[in-house]
């Protein structure tokens, strides 16, 4: 057997360190009303908010499908070996969101009900799926660096009937100011594209200048890499965010001016 990477054992430990030291599990012992009701509501209430049939069967084929993909990859690329060619189930299976965590975002987006989305990282169109179905009436822009994904997840969108997503092809860095100058109410993002440190933080503060009171960001891949995890403890330590929530696989930060600053640690 081969020596296991360094950032795989970085990863190990992190882990096994959350186990022991989140709290609050289903919302216990917060006394706050809004933090209550993002936790018993949007994390804990799989049960009630239960993702719609359309979205499952939108998403039924895709971990076994074939099709290839080609085209560069403009973020940090994979901890396994980056493939330059690979099919649709490949990457979905490894990349996209899996249904545990698509469907808190569509809880997420259902209780938070944002004007507008943002999306960094496309992928396939599968978070946005989920976040169209949580908030259908919002604005949902997507920005996407490799070609062949955003066209694939054109596709399925528009096999789904959806209109109300667009898709953005290239730099997040080049394109995310522009969409972001666009008028707008309560702001959701959902972070998923480069995950280097000073990609992430960049994109992260543009987001959060943008949103105003009462945005909500959500990070995924929180302890992808030490870099990522970085800028996640930068980002908890600005005065703009209120509140963050480490869940893990995604970190959550709300810009409320209105609640008691703290940072918790969740189980999900």
């Amino acid at each position: 057997m081969g020596r296991m990477r360094p950032e795989y054992l970085w990863r190990i430990r992190k882990y096994v360190a959350h186990i022991f030291h989140f709290r609050y599990r289903k919302g216990r012992r917060i006394h706050s009303p809004f933090l209550f009701s993002l936790l018993s509501k949007a994390v804990y209430n799989a049960d009630k908010w239960q993702v719609p049939e359309a979205v499952k069967r939108a998403l039924a084929g895709l971990n076994n499908d074939p099709s290839p993909l080609k085209g560069k990859e403009m973020g940090a690329g994979s901890m396994l070996k980056a493939e330059k060619t690979g099919t649709v189930g490949q990457f979905y299976q490894r990349a996209s969101s899996g249904q545990k965590q698509g469907a808190l975002l569509y809880r997420l987006a259902k209780w938070a009900e944002p004007d507008r989305i943002v999306e960094l990282g496309t992928g396939l169109g599968s978070s946005a799926l989920y976040l169209h179905a949580g908030a259908p009436r919002a604005t949902l822009d997507s920005i996407e660096g490799n070609v062949a994904r955003a066209n694939y997840a054109e596709e399925l969108f528009k096999r789904c009937g959806l209109t109300g997503i667009k898709v953005h092809k290239g730099d997040v860095g080049e394109l995310l100011p522009s969409i972001l100058s666009k008028p707008g109410g309560r702001l959701l993002a959902f972070v998923d594209a480069n995950h280097r440190f000073e990609s992430t933080l960049h994109y992260a503060e543009l987001l959060i200048a943008s949103a105003g009171d009462g945005g909500l960001i959500v990070l995924d891949d929180l302890y992808w890499s030490r870099e990522m995890y970085r800028a996640w403890r930068v980002l908890i330590q600005k005065e703009e965010v209120s509140v963050s929530i480490d869940l893990y696989h995604q970190g959550l930060l709300l810009l409320r001016p209105d609640l008691h600053p703290r940072s918790l640690k969740i189980w999900f």
